[in-house]
C-alpha cells in the first residue's frame, strides 16, 4: 500500500511539473521586453531607496528628541527627590523637604522640557 501511495504521489508531482513547464513556455519574453522590465524594476528600487533614505533621518530625529525630553523630566524629578531625601535625613525632619524638592524637581524638568521644545521648534522652522 505504501508503494502504491508513493507511486500515485510521484505521478501527481510529474503531471504538475509538466503543467508548470507548459505554462512557463507560454509566458517567455523576448530580450527587449526583459530589458524593459529590468529597467523598470531598477527604477522602482531606486525610488524606494531614495524615499526610505529621505524619511529615515527625520523619524530618528523625532524619536531622539522625544527621548531627550523624557530624560530631562526624569532627571529633574530624580534630582529633586534625592535632594529632598538627603535634606530630610540630615535635618532629621518629616518628609517636608522630600515633598518640596520633588515639586521643585518636577517644575525644573517641565521648564527644561519647554525650553527644549522651543529650541527644536526654532530649528525645524
Amino acid at each position: 500500500m505504501y508503494v502504491t501511495l508513493k507511486l500515485g504521489l510521484t505521478r501527481l508531482t510529474c503531471v504538475y511539473n509538466v503543467h508548470l513547464v507548459k505554462n512557463t513556455k507560454k509566458l517567455t519574453m523576448n530580450e527587449s521586453s526583459k530589458k524593459e522590465h529590468l529597467d523598470q524594476l531598477d527604477r522602482k528600487i531606486e525610488e524606494f531607496k531614495s524615499k526610505k533614505e529621505e524619511n529615515r533621518p527625520k523619524r530618528l530625529k523625532v524619536q531622539n528628541d522625544g527621548w531627550r525630553m523624557v530624560i530631562e523630566l526624569v532627571t529633574g524629578m530624580v534630582l529633586g527627590v534625592s535632594l529632598g531625601m538627603a535634606l530630610d535625613y540630615i535635618v532629621g525632619s518629616e518628609p517636608i523637604f522630600l515633598i518640596v524638592f520633588s515639586l521643585l524637581g518636577f517644575m525644573a524638568g517641565v521648564k527644561t522640557m519647554i525650553a527644549t521644545a522651543k529650541k527644536m521648534n526654532e530649528t525645524n522652522n
